[in-house]
């Protein structure tokens, strides 16, 4: 909350990676998704392919959700 200066896009960037790692993925994005808010974020050019990598981790693990509930309905 007290901010970093031009490097409060690097915390939130590296808690975004962490979460990823721990398979967090909804903090994920919202810490990526508030790195990416702040001008200085266009210095990593890798952090807006991870936040399509955080929202495809996303949206496959619904996909095992819903595989996982019609395996059970059978």
């Amino acid at each position: 909350t007290k901010g970093l200066g031009d490097k409060t896009w690097q915390a939130w960037s590296f808690l975004a990676y962490t979460a990823f790692e721990l398979r967090k993925y909804d903090e994920a994005l919202e810490a990526v998704t508030k790195a990416l808010s702040y001008p200085e974020s266009k210095k990593d050019g890798q952090l807006p392919g991870f936040k399509t990598a955080v929202e495809r981790a996303i949206k496959d693990r619904a996909d095992q959700i819903e595989a996982v509930k019609a395996k059970q309905k059978l």
